[in-house]
């Protein structure tokens, strides 16, 4: 029998991509051991709208940021749709995509906590398995905090808390792993906000995503 391939979806606003982005996604495509971790910049999202620079400029910046590493795709798929990019219609055009793999929606704890806000979550924890990222002020606890979680904290705690990742049962037949990665104080507030200013946001992000922004001007009103 042939194993399927396991690929990581990774959403966002990417507006823009940064180094802790593409930190995430290598340690994620290694702790459990994706075969691609796929990008998938948000079209038209339903809750982030202020100060985000046009759909095909977070494209190219992922594009040259992401162009060196074969384990990393980049997908347009929310484009092609009109409406809010609901996280739901994007895993099913993600199931289409990608029929014979196992794949995994990757998430920060902080956004898989607020995911009872989200549109149809039930369906979004019935549609894919979730790789939920922890970082400090995070614990391994805060996540029993959701309705989707079928652990008790007796249960979590007596895993191995010096493990990189901890996998979970949600509600269903699907999986959560949690997965401590490296925390990078880097965000793309801070870089929009420095460039506003005028100042430096080299380190920041990949150099050639710096010049391009640079270059178009963006994030400067």
């Amino acid at each position: 029998m042939v194993e399927r391939s396991r690929i990581g979806l990774y959403g966002g606003t990417f507006n823009p991509i940064h180094i802790a982005h593409l930190r995430v996604a290598q340690e994620i495509w290694s702790l459990c051991r994706l075969d691609k971790v796929v990008f998938v910049p948000s079209y038209n999202p339903p809750l982030k709208r202020e100060g985000i620079v046009s759909f095909d400029d977070r494209v190219e910046m992922i594009r040259m940021a992401i162009e060196d590493n074969p384990r990393f795709l980049l997908s347009n798929a929310e484009s092609k749709r009109e409406g809010p990019s609901y996280t739901l219609l994007t895993l099913k055009d993600m199931k289409r995509q990608f029929y014979d793999s196992v794949l995994f929606f990757i998430i920060g704890i902080d956004a898989f906590l607020d995911l009872p806000n989200w549109h149809m979550p039930e369906k979004i924890v019935a549609a894919t398995n979730l790789i939920v990222t922890t970082r400090p002020p995070w614990q391994l606890t805060n996540v029993l905090q959701s309705p989707f979680i079928e652990t008790s904290e007796v249960e979590l705690t007596s895993e191995d808390n010096d493990a990189s990742s901890i996998e979970l049962p949600l509600k269903g037949s699907n999986r959560l792993t949690l997965c401590r990665v490296t925390p990078l104080a880097i965000s793309s507030t801070t870089i929009r906000e420095l460039t506003r200013r005028g100042e430096s946001i080299k380190y920041l992000l990949p150099e050639n995503v710096e010049s391009y922004i640079i270059n178009k001007g963006l994030y400067k009103k």
